[in-house]
């Protein structure tokens, strides 16, 4: 649908006059400013294409169609192919335009078109020194890929481009805005908060590709604190490791007050630890040594990460025992597409080639195990002899510790807890506080032979995260969650001894440390545990919406979803690699574990679909 919008000098008054359905998407070529005039041209079905020339009220003053029976063979819907066109090159000269490039600013920088994800809605902004004003808006699930001309010195920008709404269906887009006269110029600080707020914005909304542009022009115009913290959390989320590395270290470096708590606030964001830890080198330094871990964790073999210091900075877990080092990976990155990875350790691929082997098997030649994991170490230490050796690299965590209270399915059926995942429920109650509680032998500190462990966590979160964790559960065929009790709780500000051997996390949240036993089949005991056991039937809105778009996309109903895009996955293939789902190993039913996750991802929409009626069964917004 096209809409004429005119903006006035007050940038308040909008009149939008509506026009004929233009197609799955437009291009503006060229355009005048006196009189106003663009040349738009659509895209529409059957290979078809149809050229118009709008005034400054929307209406077509000339229209040419080409394609379909009788009419021009229309070239490819490509710039270079449109420009070299012969009708379009006529309607060039019979209308006296000029080409005109996209571009966000206008001459002399008086305004930026800046396009916000805000609550419920895509907005399109105009940007100029008295201020922003919202011209457009569009549905959240709207995927919006717009371009910006500005005709004139400026007195008109033209938005055109393509809106895809959640079913995939694509429409054209163009709305003509006539500037007022007399704007000043942006300063370099205003020019830079307008993009430093628009990154944040598409970065919130996952779109992290869009905002690396942005974040760029905006440090190039005037540095800020936040503007390095952004840059650093952005690179990460993109995969430019020392990128993120130098930007961080950039902020590490200045003492100023604001660089130094975004330097604390940066170290929180998980992919920004991973984009630390990735720079460590574990086959070539000799700052980074091995030690096998102690006897009592289960039949998987392991290997602590040390610095120079003596330091605990991660762990290394190849695929042996109870655990799959893929679908450890798989979890925490899976996570990163739905929002969740703060509930999971960061976790990588990395292979040890033959230094890192060496280093491997001179620590596990220092242990010895019992039964079934002695049989582990000595096929591990076999299997680095031969040369390279893959696993999962996942980072120490501190202040966690077993829920035990609801580590088991009777357990969980027993507690409070359980309510919140009912729909026939009420909902999660802001403000109340349920109560973490776990007396261990394990996991403690040396001066302890057990030790009292106490957190807090909100309810309405706890609600969430569990239910969210129970969705992965299902989507990485988890085994062990619940035979395992492997289901923790973490500290949010960092744990505290308030008396010998017993110790407050204070605000807490559920945690997730182990997800190795995965991927051997789909009717996973996660699966039982989430439809019949559990019966789960409260979910987070958002990992709903995104899962079901996913699944679009894996129909191929559909391009990328935004927040795919937004992480620079474009295809199946690039997406398997993400998930770490490129690879099978030996196993039986894990040859093509990307077949179990289709499949596990149906079952998971599937339960959740039969609630989408029932308004009780989604937590309230964030």
């Amino acid at each position: 649908m096209q809409t004429l919008i005119l903006l006035f000098t007050t940038l308040a008054a909008l009149t939008p006059a509506d026009g004929p359905d233009r197609g799955e998407s437009a291009m503006l070529l060229g355009g005048r400013a006196k009189p106003i005039k663009a040349l738009v041209a659509w895209q529409l079905p059957g290979d078809m294409c149809r050229l118009e020339v709008l005034n400054a009220k929307g209406k077509a003053l000339k229209t040419v169609t080409l394609g379909g029976k009788g009419k021009p063979k229309a070239p490819a819907f490509k710039r270079k192919a449109l420009l070299t066109n012969k009708a379009v090159k006529k309607l060039f000269k019979e209308h006296d335009l000029k080409e005109r490039k996209a571009s966000r600013q206008a001459p002399a920088r008086k305004v930026l078109a800046s396009v916000m994800y805000r609550k419920n809605r895509v907005a399109l902004d105009l940007v100029t020194a008295s201020g922003r004003k919202q011209v457009a808006a569009y549905k959240d699930t709207d995927a919006v890929e717009l371009q910006f001309y500005y005709i004139g010195a400026p007195t008109v920008l033209a938005v055109v481009g393509t809106i895809i709404d959640d079913a995939g269906q694509r429409s054209g887009e163009a709305r003509i805005v006539k500037l007022s006269g007399g704007l000043k110029s942006l300063s370099d600080k205003q020019f830079a908060a307008a993009l430093y707020e628009e990154a944040k914005a598409a970065m919130g909304a996952d779109r992290y590709a869009s905002a690396r542009p942005l974040l760029k022009r905006a440090l190039k115009a005037h540095k800020t604190a936040e503007g390095r913290y952004l840059a650093t959390v952005c690179l990460a989320r993109l995969g430019q490791w020392k990128a993120a590395r130098d930007q961080l270290n950039v902020l590490r470096k200045d003492r100023g007050k604001s660089s130094q708590k975004y330097h604390r606030k940066a170290k929180k964001d998980p992919v920004v630890r991973e984009a630390l830890l990735r720079g460590v080198n574990l086959n070539r330094s000799s700052d980074y040594k091995f030690k096998a871990a102690k006897s009592f964790e289960g039949t998987s073999v392991w290997v602590k990460i040390k610095d120079a210091d003596g330091n605990n900075i991660a762990v290394f877990k190849p695929t042996n025992g109870n655990t799959y080092h893929r679908g450890e990976v798989f979890t925490y990155q899976m996570s990163k597409l739905l929002g969740t990875e703060d509930m999971y350790p960061v976790t990588f691929l990395h292979t040890l080639d033959d230094r890192g082997c060496r280093k491997l098997v001179t620590a596990l030649k220092k242990v010895k195990y019992k039964g079934m994991k002695e049989k582990n170490r000595k096929k591990l230490i076999r299997r680095c002899a031969k040369g390279g050796l893959e696993g999962a690299v996942k980072e120490w965590v501190r202040d966690f510790q077993f829920f035990g209270a609801i580590g088991k399915v009777k357990k969980l059926k027993r507690h409070h807890a359980y309510s919140l995942l009912l729909s026939k429920k009420a909902r999660p109650r802001p403000g109340k506080k349920i109560k973490a509680k776990t007396v261990t032998r394990l996991y403690k500190p040396d001066h302890c032979k057990k030790a009292t462990y106490l957190g807090k966590i909100d309810e309405p979160r706890m609600g969430r995260e569990l239910s969210d964790m129970l969705v992965m559960d299902v989507l990485n065929g988890n085994e062990d969650r619940f035979p395992g009790a492997n289901l923790e709780f973490q500290s949010l500000e960092g744990g505290k001894e308030t008396k010998k051997c017993v110790f407050d996390f204070g605000p807490s949240r559920l945690f997730s440390l182990d997800n190795g036993a995965t991927f051997k089949g789909t009717r996973s005991n996660a699966f039982v545990a989430f439809t019949k056991d559990l019966n789960v039937s409260r979910f987070s809105r958002k990992t709903f919406h995104r899962l079901k778009s996913l699944k679009h996309f894996l129909d191929d109903k559909r391009a990328a979803p935004g927040y795919l895009a937004g992480w620079d996955i474009a295809t199946r293939a690039e997406l398997w690699k993400f998930l770490a789902l490129d690879k099978g190993d030996s196993h039986k039913r894990r040859k093509h574990p990307w077949k179990l996750f289709e499949t596990n991802l149906r079952n998971v929409i599937k339960h959740m679909r039969r609630h989408t009626k029932n308004k009780n069964a989604w937590f309230k917004v964030r």
